[in-house]
């Protein structure tokens, strides 16, 4: 595997737009200015899966140091046939669930365009050209 140059915590706070990488699956993903998330890529069970650690920029920012310990902590749990992916996922269940939350089962629209047609057609809302129950053109 070619050896990666590490980024520096200037690279952090100044690179553009893009995909930087800083070695070991620890990926710098910039979106913008002010967006750019630090993101762990790995593959599991012959799939690629990226896994994101938080925000590189801003107020909540997770630094270069923590998101390397983070990366490192998580790829061994890789290497050790565990999917952290996965792990997450079970540890929020079992935080949902201590908490007396019901287990939430996916009811997630066919398609994206079926969830915008259920939200513009909620009772009380009067959808867009309407007017008394009659098209605006009427009114």
């Amino acid at each position: 595997m070619a050896r990666v140059d590490r980024l520096s915590a200037v690279q952090v706070r100044t690179l553009r737009e893009g995909r930087h990488a800083d070695g070991d699956g620890l990926y710098l993903l910039v979106k913008g200015p002010e967006a750019a998330y630090w993101v762990l890529r790995y593959v599991h069970g012959g799939r690629m899966r990226e896994m994101g650690l938080g925000p590189a920029r801003g107020r909540r920012a997770v630094k270069l140091a923590e998101a390397r310990e983070k990366a490192a902590a998580l790829f061994r749990m890789h290497r050790h046939g565990i999917d952290p992916l996965e792990a997450r996922a079970a540890e929020a269940a079992a935080h949902k669930q201590a908490a007396g939350a019901p287990p939430r089962a996916h009811s997630a629209p066919a398609s994206s365009r079926a969830a915008g047609s259920a939200r513009r057609n909620r009772p009380g809302k009067i959808p867009i050209g309407m007017l008394n129950g009659r098209p605006a053109a009427a009114a």
